[in-house]
């Protein structure tokens, strides 16, 4: 065996040898046809005129148009390099001002906070009433969850100015540094789906609080007004697709009791294929029911429904893959 590697190594030693010399009588002979043409050249543009050999009218036009079009070649060749170095000297100034950019961000959230924690109140509970409580999450099969939440909001002994959102994921999420890239909305479907004020007042990469300001302030003689929000958040329930279980809250916060709470969880039929099982682990309130439920989307899931619900409760469901 050592005899046949090492004539197999020989063998290849010569023919890389001979790749080498036909290469090079390859180049060789290029340069002979390259020698035999520039004499051909030579001959057609340049006459003999006496004892000088002059170059033809046609060629020196040529030659003339070949030399303006290096030139022009050469400058271009010296604008993009100047450009080159223009974009590359701003794209070092960029770091800087991204990283005074994102300052004045925290900074204006940090201001957003104060001002709201100014105008409501830290102590004797939240302001308002809630009459209803109605939220959705669907969550897709490579985890990305949609959530879809309406609020019916009154207020009780005085008028309050903001309501609170509050977005939570579990650390198996992955980060998501501002609200915008959760394309989060905020309405009022009562007037057209009008865009309703808010204040980012948290907007860590799991955590993101949003103060959403009922102008004019909801007051105890008006309307209760109805809130809707959506967002998307990316692969939020890989605590599901990976350990095979995850806890899903809705909690509520009411000065009052709420009339009716529901709250619907929704999985891609690709997740149930793992046999899916839903349980309340929160404490059982004398009429709730968790009963299975389809979408018009083909998702399948569970909905836990709840009448005269305490105004601070926390309806918490566990989801298992079997």
């Amino acid at each position: 065996m050592p005899k046949i590697e090492g004539l197999r190594r020989l063998s290849s030693h010569y023919a890389e040898a001979f790749v080498l010399v036909l290469g090079v009588i390859t180049f060789l002979t290029k340069i002979s046809s390259l020698t035999k043409w520039v004499q051909a050249l030579s001959s057609s543009a340049f006459t003999k005129s006496g004892n000088q050999l002059v170059l033809n009218g046609a060629w020196a036009s040529t030659i003339a148009g070949l030399v303006l079009l290096l030139i022009a070649n050469a400058l271009v060749c010296c604008i993009l390099f100047l450009k080159k170095e223009r974009l590359e000297k701003k794209a070092s100034q960029g770091v800087p001002q991204l990283a005074v950019a994102l300052k004045s961000l925290h900074g204006m959230i940090a201001a957003a906070e104060r001002i709201v924690n100014h105008l409501y109140p830290s102590r004797g509970g939240v302001p308002y009433a809630v009459d209803r409580v109605s939220l959705t999450r669907t969550i897709r099969s490579n985890g990305d969850t949609f959530v879809k939440g309406r609020y019916v909001l009154r207020a009780c002994t005085e008028a309050f100015p903001c309501w609170r959102i509050n977005i939570r994921a579990e650390a198996e999420a992955p980060h998501v540094p501002f609200l915008d890239d959760l394309g989060f909305s905020v309405v009022d479907p009562n007037q057209k789906h009008q865009q309703l004020s808010y204040l980012v007042t948290t907007d860590d990469p799991h955590y993101k609080q949003i103060s959403v300001f009922l102008l004019p302030y909801l007051g105890p003689s008006q309307e209760p007004r109805e809130v809707a929000y959506e967002y998307s958040w990316p692969k939020m329930s890989q605590r599901l697709l990976g350990a095979g279980r995850e806890q899903f809250n809705l909690d509520v916060k009411s000065r009052e009791p709420v009339d009716k709470v529901d709250f619907c969880l929704l999985f891609d039929p690709e997740l149930h294929g793992s046999g899916l099982s839903c349980t309340l682990v929160s404490a059982s309130l004398l009429g709730s029911s968790l009963s299975p439920v389809e979408s018009e989307g083909g998702q399948k899931g569970w909905r836990y429904c709840a009448s005269n619900v305490p105004g601070d409760f926390s309806v918490q469901l566990e989801v298992e893959a079997r």
